[in-house]
């Protein structure tokens, strides 16, 4: 069992928390993308024997057996983390948490030991919500008409909001699977765009 080591937390940049915001919404499809040959296997190798039960981006960069670019280490990581091997720590950019061998969820998720089917039907719920609310904001957003203040207001809160989306969804994946992930997420996005086109037409047309 790997020993915890406290280490403070450095607060992110702005570029870096956008960058890690932008991983997190596409980490499912980065997850199946193609790796350069031998570096998933190479990372997965690092991550196996790390001597802490968390490891960064910058450590596998600086590891003298990862040969790659940042955009390709990003790859090899979405890849462990669709793999199960690895758990993103929403909060801290590029962190993430070391899945023992033999766990089948995340330990620290409300979600872990829980009933299947009740999951799915609360991500339902919780990530409707979500969803309406960053479609409301991307309306928002493409009204010409808003301030620069509360332009600057609205892009925060729908970069945030997306963040907690995608991190959501990994965390229910580390408990039911991709498959049953997708078929959810699909169900919450098809429902909430219908939805939200209705309240957009004018009144009477619904």
């Amino acid at each position: 069992m790997k020993n915890q080591e406290l280490r403070p937390r450095a607060r992110p940049t702005e570029g870096k928390r956008r960058e890690w915001e932008a991983f997190l919404g596409l980490i499912f499809a980065l997850g199946v993308s193609p790796v350069p040959a031998g570096l998933a296997d190479r990372c997965q190798r690092v991550v196996r024997r790390w001597h802490t039960d968390s490891i960064g981006r910058e450590d596998l960069r600086g590891d003298s057996g990862v040969h790659a670019s940042e955009g390709e280490i990003d790859l090899a990581l979405a890849r462990l983390v669709h793999e199960g091997l690895l758990a993103p720590f929403a909060d801290q950019p590029f962190s993430f948490r070391i899945v023992a061998t033999g766990e089948s969820a995340d330990l620290e998720s409300g979600y872990a030991g829980d009933d299947a089917e009740a999951l799915k039907a609360a991500a339902i719920q919780e990530q409707s919500g979500r969803y309406q609310e960053m479609r409301t904001l991307e309306a928002a957003l493409a009204d010409a008409c808003l301030s620069r203040r509360r332009e600057a207001c609205f892009r925060t809160d729908l970069a945030e909001l997306s963040a907690v989306y995608a991190a959501q969804w990994l965390e229910l994946e580390c408990a039911v699977g991709h498959e049953a992930v997708e078929k959810v997420r699909r169900k919450v996005e098809v429902c909430g765009t219908d939805l939200q086109n209705q309240l957009l037409l004018p009144f009477g047309e619904v």
